[in-house]
């Protein structure tokens, strides 16, 4: 089963889906998807206050179009906007697969690349700079870890940069712990 397909059986579920309109590749490629779902009513809003009471009124759920990498390290959701959503259907992948399941689906009229104006302004780290960063904090935990980074073994192999990156994204995942996204709602494709 390829991703799409383990992404169409999350969302067909016995509910209504309602989309925030991010315009971007996120959001197309789950509108494609969810319009191919006979079986769900969809509904598109253009905030998150009218995501939510579409998804109140209809019994409905909100869908989000966040990726692995702005989940686990961008952490800049919030309790009313992006962090309150119901699913998080790309919630374990990251952004340069999500490309190629846009382009798997030949939206046409659509960017297949990374967007990197949504970088957060106080660093300089990219989106694939953070999937680096994800997998090597999954490999030996440095930044979700309790301990400073500084205390890791072999802090002495990082260049100055990646020390001030790792350190910023230690100190973002301890600022907005309280924030965190539960892993219920993330898809999991390898569960599937």
């Amino acid at each position: 089963m390829n991703e799409v397909e383990k992404i169409k059986k999350y969302l067909s579920i016995n509910k209504n889906l309602v989309l925030l309109n991010t315009n971007n590749l996120g959001f197309f490629i789950l509108k494609n998807i969810c319009e191919k779902l006979t079986k769900n009513y969809l509904f598109i809003e253009n905030s998150y206050e009218e995501c939510f009471n579409k998804a109140n009124i209809n019994n409905g759920i909100c869908i989000s179009s966040l990726t692995r990498e702005y989940i686990n390290l961008y952490r800049l959701y919030d309790k009313r906007t992006s962090g309150n959503m119901d699913l998080y259907p790309f919630g374990n992948i990251f952004i340069d697969q999500l490309i190629e399941i846009g382009k798997s689906l030949n939206l046409e009229g659509h960017e297949f690349k990374i967007n990197y104006s949504k970088i957060p302004i106080e660093t300089s780290i990219g989106f694939l700079e953070l999937k680096k960063y994800d997998l090597l904090n999954e490999k030996i935990n440095i930044i979700s870890n309790d301990e400073l980074p500084f205390k890791y073994e072999k802090w002495y192999t990082f260049t100055l940069k990646q020390k001030e990156q790792i350190i910023f994204l230690h100190n973002r995942e301890k600022n907005t712990r309280h924030k965190e996204i539960h892993f219920n709602r993330i898809l999991r494709l390898n569960d599937l």
